[in-house]
Order: structure tokens, then sequence, then C-alpha cells
């Protein structure tokens, strides 16, 4: 039990927290504070919340708000962390294992951004933070690496003079008023404003609270915005036209303070060849390149990309035996990467099944010189004009005139019909060579099952590999048909159903649905009773389908309990109204975000969520004026 809780400042500092109650509680050794408030006893660590779940246990008595997520959202760097790491790292997270969080929460590579040692804050800030709350406090945007700048005042941050991570033990330090008037470091006006873009990506990605993306998510949309800058090939230039790309972007000196300059020719920047890469880079540098690519996280995070390298179409069509030669009715277009030279090319199909390529700088099939040797495919309509033509006993100069092309291309064409139609007597011939030798090796196949009526078929095929193999390549179908069966292994007897099992489950089933409010406090989080859910708390390890199976009773109670997608949403909202905006007015758009339905109702579709919201804020708005309005009486 502890006497109080400080109330958390707008994004103030984990470790700011654990200090000011340090400061108010009269504890001489800092030690002690740690041990009472986390349960810890080592020295604190700047971007884990070391021993938050003991924490909350504690502070919850005072506000219903203070949870977990609470304190990891909206008082740590997590959150621009958390976007960019794979899976298993959230797994850690989730269930509260920071130990393996703690030395490579941003990566331990020597050539990466450095973490800061000490504590920054902005000389600005901290006056107004003394005029208004009497009292100092650290704002964790100010301490994430490579922030150096205050975007509120423009002005560099002041590095605190103690060094904590050279304490053998914890040491519980606040900013003071006198800190004020330290000398502030002066950047040039370019650096200044690079520093700038960067703390308001990074507090752009504070405000979001994203979870983890899918691995491939980063990867496919760096690709395509490669494309759409004319750096994304060849591939193998990718790496190399970036960092120039990015040394002529950025400034040098701001490049240097980021350790990211390229300078020991040791290149940080992925191959995009892969996604392996892009899960280990740092996230302030994803961040430098979100605004090298696309002008800020936010454009990066908010918009979706598409390369059209061809234009929005639709194209010509250059099919002169087509009605529509000539005319822009061509809908597809397959872009593709040439083997040879690494260019861009597009092939344009059109309906009539006519097929013309185009590479990435050309602007018009019409002015391709030799663009009978960019036809790909000529399509049913054109074989069969063209035979036509042939059947009319035109001469060569006449069809060259009708079908758009050069007399040598029209004699090449003949040319290759004529091998054609070698190639076809060949391939006859061939087929007759393969069935004659399959009728002989089928005769072989059952003299060897008569001479060993007892063999299997694998000893048949011992005794003559060629015959086996060659039946199985030309005739399997036969080959089955005149083989000896496979012996079918026993399966195991399936367990019978057993009612008293069945009523077992359903009562921890029960149980389970009961006692819901209380494993969501455990959890610090609203869970949704879906039979993924619920199977796993019951501990099944098979699907659905063999839960239905092997237990109906139980499944048909988890059927009639399960909580829609829809039901959970709206409790969800409820749930925030009632605890995080309790005794306050709250605007449609605060809730939706903080309920992280906000992109959800911005792709369309979510009309009934969306009244819904707006029912409940009116409600809860109209409750808090009248509650706001007699408090002021």
């Amino acid at each position: 039990m502890i006497p109080y809780i400080p109330q958390p400042y707008k994004n103030e500092f984990y470790y700011s927290i654990l200090a000011r109650y340090h400061f108010y509680s009269g504890n001489i050794v800092a030690s002690y504070t740690l041990k009472e408030l986390t349960g810890k006893t080592q020295h604190i660590n700047f971007a884990v919340p070391v021993g938050v779940d003991n924490l909350v246990t504690k502070a919850k008595i005072f506000s219903n708000t203070f949870s977990r997520d609470f304190f990891i959202n909206n008082h740590t760097i997590i959150p621009i962390v958390r976007p960019f790491k794979k899976s298993e790292w959230i797994q850690k997270l989730i269930e509260g294992n920071f130990k393996g969080l703690r030395f490579d929460f941003f990566g331990n590579k020597a050539n990466d951004i450095k973490s800061k040692d000490s504590l920054y804050y902005c000389p600005e800030c901290l006056k107004v933070q003394f005029e208004k709350y009497g009292e100092g406090y650290w704002n964790r945007i100010h301490q994430v690496p490579g922030i150096f700048v205050c975007i509120n005042h423009r002005i560099a941050l002041i590095k605190h003079p103690v060094n904590l991570n050279n304490y053998k033990y914890t040491e519980f330090v606040l900013p003071r008023f006198e800190d004020t008037k330290k000398e502030q470091e002066k950047y040039e006006s370019n650096v200044l404003d690079s520093l700038l873009d960067l703390s308001e990506d990074v507090a752009y990605l504070l405000e979001k609270n994203f979870d983890a993306f899918p691995e491939e998510y980063f990867y496919e949309k760096y690709v395509t915005l490669l494309e759409i800058k004319g750096i994304a090939y060849p591939m193998l230039k990718r790496k190399q036209r970036l960092k120039e790309l990015m040394l002529d972007f950025y400034p040098h000196d701001f490049l240097e303070m980021l350790n990211s300059s390229f300078s020991q020719n040791a290149s940080w920047l992925p191959k995009f060849n892969g996604n392996n890469r892009i899960t280990t880079l740092h996230p302030i540098r994803h961040l430098l390149l979100m605004r090298l690519l696309c002008g800020s996280a936010s454009e990066f995070f908010e918009n979706e990309y598409e390369y059209k390298p061809f234009g929005n179409g639709p194209w010509i069509c250059m099919n002169p035996f087509a009605d529509h030669y000539l005319e822009k009715v061509v809908k597809t277009v397959d872009v593709s990467i040439h083997n040879g030279n690494g260019n861009i090319q597009g092939d344009m199909k059109c309906s009539c099944g006519f097929v013309y390529r185009m590479r990435v700088w050309e602007k018009s099939p019409l002015e391709i010189e030799y663009f009978s040797n960019r036809i790909m495919e000529k399509g049913h309509i054109w074989e069969q004009k063209f035979n036509e033509l042939l059947k009319q006993r035109l001469t060569i100069n006449e069809i060259a005139h009708r079908s758009k092309m050069t007399r040598p291309t029209i004699r090449k064409i003949l040319r290759d019909r004529e091998k054609l139609n070698d190639r076809d007597f060949k391939q006859l011939e061939k087929d007759e060579k393969i069935n004659e030798k399959t009728g002989r090796y089928k005769k072989i196949w059952l003299d060897l099952r008569a001479k060993y009526p007892e063999y299997s078929r694998k000893d048949l095929s011992s005794t003559n590999r060629a015959v086996y193999a060659w039946l199985i390549k030309y005739d399997k179908e036969w080959l089955e048909a005149n083989s000896p069966e496979v012996k079918k292994r026993k399966h195991r007897s399936k367990k019978k159903y057993s009612l008293e099992e069945d009523h077992d489950f359903l009562d921890k089933t029960r149980n389970i649905i009961s006692s819901w409010s209380k494993i969501e406090k455990e959890r610090s989080k609203l869970l949704r009773k879906s039979k993924y859910r619920i199977q796993e708390l019951l501990g099944f390890g098979e699907n659905y389908q063999q839960v239905r199976k092997r237990y109906p009773l139980t499944a048909d109670y988890i059927d009639s309990i399960e909580e829609s997608k829809e039901e959970f949403r709206k409790r969800k909202v409820r749930d925030i109204l009632e605890v995080k905006f309790k005794n306050e007015e709250v605007s449609f758009n605060k809730v939706a975000e903080a309920a992280n339905l906000g992109p959800l109702i911005r792709n369309g579709g979510q009309e009934e969520i969306k009244q819904y919201i707006h029912k409940l804020v009116i409600e809860h708005n109209a409750i808090n004026i009248n509650y706001n309005y007699t408090r002021e009486l």
C-alpha cells in the first residue's frame, strides 16, 4: 500500500512519475522507492517501464484510468518502437517480459543511432511547467534518441549534467527552475529545420499509438515510393541511388548527429530486396526514409501509394485489323522489369487479344521505331483477318499496307508459319515413338506381375526401375490400375463422445464467462468474447470444428454467448467514455481514436458504429455539462 500516486502530466516520462513520488514521499534512499513502486531494486531503465505491473496494482486504487496500457502508451517511448517490431517482440511486451527488451529496444548495432545516456529538457517548457504546476517534470519526447530540439518552442534541448547510467545505484532527479538558465546549443537553420521535422514525426507516432504492422507492410510501401521516385530499378542500384538522394536531401551535420551520414563507408540503408533487413532498422531511420520519400510520417501512414509508370490509361489499341484501331480502349497493362537491362516495361493488353510493349520513357506507341518488334501477341482477330488476306492471294506489298507492317516483317511471319508446321510434324513423330515405347513397357510390367505375384509395388519397381519410371511419367493412370494395392495404415480409433466430459467443459465455460471482467482486469485490457479467446482459456488445442464434434453442448453455449465484432466495438466505446473520459466533455474523433476505430471509420462502410458513437458522445457530454455546472454552483 502506498499513500498516494502523483497524477501524471500529459506526456510525462515514466521515470519522471517515479521521481516525483520519491520527492514527495520523503524517502531518503532511491532504491527503497523503486522497490516500493515497482517491486524492483535494479537501476531504472530509461526506455523500458520496469515494474509497471506492480505499479498499476498499487496505483489503480487512486484512479481506474491507471493501467498497464495507460502508462506504456502515454508515458513511455514504446509507441515509436512498436510499429516496426516483429510479432515475437510484441508478444514479450504483452506478456510483460521486459528483460529481453531492455538491451535491444532500439537495436544494439555499432552503427545505430546512439541511445541517450542522460535526461534532456526544454528550458521554455520547464518555465511553463513551473508557472502552471509549480514543479517541473521530464517530457518523454525529449528522451527519444535523435530528438535534440523542442517542436513547441523551436529551440535546442539542454542535456542534464547528471548521467544516470554512470551511477551504480538508482537515483531520482527532477528538473529545477535554475536549470532554465543553462546555456543552449545553437544549430544552423537548415539543421534546425531537419531536427524539427524529425521531432514532428516522432510526436505523430507517440500520438497515434500504432500497433505492430505486418513485416511486408513497410517493404512493399517503401518499394512503391522508390518506384514513384524513379530510383527503384535496376534493383542492384536501389541502395546507392537512395543513399545519394538522402545525402542531397538532408544536411550533412544533421545526419552526423544521428550517426547516419555514411562517413565510415558503412551504409545503414536496406537493399530493399526482402523484408528481413527492414524489421531491424532503427525507428528514427524509418522516419528519415518516410520524410525523404513522401514528406512526413503522417503522409506515409495515412496515404496509399500506387506506382503507375504509364499513367492511368486507357491506352490506344495498335491492332490495325480491329474496328477500334488507334482508339483508347486498352485498360490492362502488365508492368515488369527487363531481364537484361533492368528497365521498366509495360505490356498493353487489349480485349481483342493484341498485346504490344512499351518502355517507361516512351510517350506513345506511334512514335516507336520498328514497332513490329514490340508486338508480343497478335490475338485471334489479327490472325483471322491475316488468314483472310492470304486466301485472297494478295501480294506482300498489299498485305504489308493493310497490316501496317513492313515487307520484311510479313516475309518473316510467313517463314515462321512454315517452321511451325514443320515443328508440328516432328512433334507427331515424337508422340508416336512415345506411344510405341509405352506399349512395350506395359507388356514388361504385366509380365513382372505374373512372374512375381507376391511382390509389392516397391519390389516390382526395384526389379525394373526404367520401366516403372517411364510408365509413371507417360501413363500413370494405367500404372495405378495395374499395380498391387498400397497397404493402408491402420488409424487409431476415434475417441468416443463423453457426455460427462461435455458437461464438465460446459461448466468451465460458464465460469469463464461469469468472471470475464476479472480476466480483463488481470490483462489490463478489454477482450472480445470470441470462440478463439474462449477456446484458448479452456486450453483446447484443436480447431473449433473439432471442439464442436467432441463437445457439442459446450460449443452450442459458446455460439450463444459469442460477442460479435460490432458488439465488442460498442462495449469498447462505452468503457472509454465511462473510464478514460469520465467527468469531461469529449469529441467524436477523440473517442473514435481512443477506441482505435478511426482508421476503420475513415475507410467507410461503418455507418452503424459512427451513429452509435455520435449518440453516446451527445449523451455523455450532456451529463458532464450538468455535472460541471453543478460543481461550479
